[in-house]
């Protein structure tokens, strides 16, 4: 479902049966958009700069995303509940990911920050049991000068490795 002018997507409404999506091109995803999707696989195309609040929050078939190069925030609890994601690869040019943004991403076992990164927000892993590594494309002087609460980590333990060395959670 998308604004009269069709330049925001504000609820994924399409078929139940589909298990890929594209955001068309032009067009900026509103809060909660694909909330419950039953999608594998969406792309967002070059142009989107904001993941917003929520927006993927509890697509448990969701299994792939393939995020822009122009990507520069993640929101609040932005792949909450997101039980099928696996790996991630968050872009270049990221430079902040809100809090709870993979709490309950159980299934997710590495994902890889940009060197771009400088703020991260509470609970990002919380109930992400299968989370073994964080790959920083950065040093781990970069990766100390994030700004980052004390229980930014939530409750999973895992290990982050950085271009020149690694860094326990």
């Amino acid at each position: 479902m998308f604004n009269s002018q069709k330049t925001e997507l504000i609820c994924y409404g399409g078929d139940k049966t589909r298990t890929e999506y594209t955001v068309p091109n032009g067009v900026t995803i509103c809060n909660y958009a694909f909330a419950f999707a039953p999608l594998e696989k969406i792309i967002v195309p070059e142009g989107v700069t904001a993941i917003d609040d929520g927006t993927f929050t509890a697509c448990q078939s969701l299994k792939s995303i393939m995020l822009p190069e122009t990507l520069k925030s993640i929101g609040n609890s932005a792949f909450e509940g997101c039980s099928s994601i696996e790996n991630l690869v968050i872009p270049d040019g990221v430079t902040s990911i809100g809090g709870d943004a993979f709490t309950g991403c159980s299934s997710l076992k590495t994902i890889t920050f940009p060197s771009s990164l400088t703020m991260i927000g509470l609970y990002l892993f919380d109930m992400c049991g299968s989370l073994t590594e964080i790959i920083f494309k950065g040093t781990v002087e970069q990766w100390n000068e994030i700004e980052k609460p004390i229980a930014w980590a939530g409750t999973s333990d895992f290990i982050i490795r950085c271009i020149d060395g690694n860094v326990n959670s």
